[in-house]
């Protein structure tokens, strides 16, 4: 049994990394894309040993995903659910059919699951949230954040902000005007930003050389007059998913019908929540059968400059996320060049689109 799902894993441990990374993100988008295909590649070394072993940077990884609320067991057990539809797969294409193998898997995956609750249990449970971050294991609390602050301020150095608004990163400097107790107070280079933090609700700090994570903080007031804004509740982030995107991922202005279509023809209606060259979302009141990593053809139709564009590609099903009576299709997109050029013309209008709103949002608060 164990050769036999060597072999396979042989062909099939880069996806069960590609998907648990994106699992994580889903469900925790402050996860580093690096550290969680580090989690996973650890988790594969497990599955046949009889004590499981992590090591620190897979710790904090998981330990910040309790902290942040997300069901471990859950998202592994959905993972493995995952390899075994694609074990299946494999089985039936090697002419394969006893079912002794997939009992077997299971059995695997379901004593790898125990074992991983306990080592959770205890390694991690007497952590009290703490979480050590870098190589040399350096333990980053509020303090130490608004002590790199008082440093900042005083070499009168400047931090970048980005925000997203409709999917479009807004970013810009600032530099800090006072610090009062935990409250900061910044003024702001681009006009945008604040209008765009305003709306988020939240302000993002991206790392440079004085910190070697984000940094996420709540926004305590506005003043627009004078392009300040005041910032408290520090916290230090694994990563931020919009930095790793090559290409922003952005939301339609209006309602974009967009189809899936399977294996046997199988289709599935909805409308696009987001778009960029290598990536759609789609929101759909249907599910049909359609199941993480399988391949479908897309359709929908993009309008910019009066003319209507057609676009046909070739995609993958990275994840289906439910919630409440809806599903939304995460889809990695392979357009030609012909597509890509169409998505590219629209998208490049979006944003200019985008720009325009906030411009307009921020006159509502400028007199």
């Amino acid at each position: 049994m164990e050769e036999n799902f060597t072999f396979f894993m042989s062909d099939f441990e880069d996806k069960f990394i590609e998907f648990f990374s994106s699992q994580c993100s889903n469900y925790d988008y402050a996860l580093d894309v690096k550290e969680t295909k580090k989690v996973a590649k650890e988790i594969l070394d497990n599955l046949f040993v009889d004590k499981i072993y992590m090591s620190l940077t897979s710790n904090d990884v998981i330990a910040q995903m309790k902290k942040d609320g997300v069901f471990v067991g859950f998202l592994i057990n959905k993972v493995f659910l995952y390899t075994l539809e694609n074990y299946l797969l494999f089985l039936q294409k090697e002419n394969f059919h006893n079912l002794g193998y997939l009992e077997k898997l299971v059995q695997i995956f379901n004593r790898f699951s125990h074992r991983f609750e306990n080592y959770i249990k205890m390694s991690l449970e007497d952590r009290d949230g703490v979480i050590s971050f870098g190589d040399n294991n350096y333990i980053f609390s509020r303090n130490n954040i608004l002590d790199i602050f008082k440093n900042i301020k005083k070499e009168n150095k400047s931090i970048e902000f980005m925000n997203l608004y409709q999917g479009y990163p807004i970013k810009g400097g600032g530099k800090i005007v006072d610090i009062d107790d935990e409250d900061i107070v910044f003024k702001l280079d681009n006009e945008l930003q604040e209008i765009a933090m305003k709306l988020e609700g939240k302000a993002y700090i991206l790392k440079d050389r004085h910190f070697n994570r984000h940094v996420k903080a709540d926004i305590v007031y506005s003043n627009f007059s004078n392009s300040t804004i005041v910032l408290n509740n520090f916290i230090y982030l694994l990563n931020l998913p919009a930095m790793q995107r090559n290409d922003p991922r952005i939301y339609p202005k209006i309602l974009i019908h967009a189809k899936l279509v399977g294996n046997n023809n199988l289709q599935v209606d909805g409308n696009l929540y987001d778009l960029s060259q290598n990536g759609i979302g789609m929101i759909s009141e249907e599910n049909l059968g359609f199941y993480n990593g399988a391949r479908i053809n897309i359709e929908f139709n993009l309008t910019y400059d009066e003319s209507k564009h057609l676009v046909k590609t070739t995609g993958e099903i990275v994840d289906i996320i439910q919630h409440m009576k809806s599903y939304r299709y995460c889809i990695k997109i392979i357009p030609d060049e012909k597509n890509k050029i169409v998505i590219k013309k629209y998208t490049e209008k979006r944003e200019e689109e985008i720009k325009q709103e906030l411009r307009d949002e921020l006159a509502c608060y400028i007199f």
